[in-house]
């Protein structure tokens, strides 16, 4: 099978396309009658190996998920690394506590430290919890940067999980260490 195209983000090839999850983890966007189904399409990590394998055949070896707060996330990319042979490139995107708090940055400091315990190669922190940064006034994310480099300290590459377009250009105008970012696409127009 021809291979899907590569690029070089952080110093790490990875596949122009990605393995995403929601239809594997059940976050359809559509009903709660849908998530469960998929849920229970795929409630073992075995069940979600056929759907990994068929990408991992043209070259699409990056998976990208909350792979650090869904266990079975996880252990599914375990399963599929360990059938397929092969090293499969992880890219978490775990929601985190971003309240002004010294509890809440230990936590958030917690959810870093497992992301690097999970083996993610690269931490796009979920656009839940970098929303809640954003000042539009300001024309930036302010405490963007500690959680950047709590993920840099970890040896993780940062990045991004964004919903709203403000990310994207609050974080170039102000020169955050972001090293990529993942944004929707929907040509429904609505930001779900």
């Amino acid at each position: 099978m021809e291979q899907f195209p590569r690029t070089v983000v952080g110093g790490v090839s990875l596949p122009r396309m990605l393995i995403g999850t929601n239809w594997l983890l059940g976050w359809s966007h559509t009903g709660a009658a849908a998530d469960a189904a998929i849920r229970e399409k795929f409630a073992r990590p075995e069940d979600f190996y056929p759907v990994i394998a068929t990408f991992l055949s043209a070259g699409v070896d990056a998976v990208m998920a909350p792979i650090s707060t869904t266990p079975i996330a996880a252990e599914a990319i375990d399963y599929a690394e360990q059938k397929a042979g092969r090293k499969i490139i992880r890219i978490d995107t775990p929601a985190m506590n971003v309240d002004d708090s010294p509890e809440a940055r230990r936590e958030a400091e917690r959810t870093v430290k497992h992301s690097r315990e999970i083996g993610a190669d690269f931490c796009l922190i979920h656009h839940t919890s970098v929303e809640q940064l954003v000042n539009k006034n300001l024309k930036a994310i302010p405490r963007l940067p500690d959680y950047l480099s709590m993920i840099r300290s970890e040896g993780i590459l940062p990045g991004l999980s964004v919903h709203m377009p403000e990310v994207l250009q609050y974080t170039d105008w102000n020169e955050y260490d972001v090293e990529t970012y993942i944004q929707i696409f929907n040509c429904m127009g609505f930001l779900m």
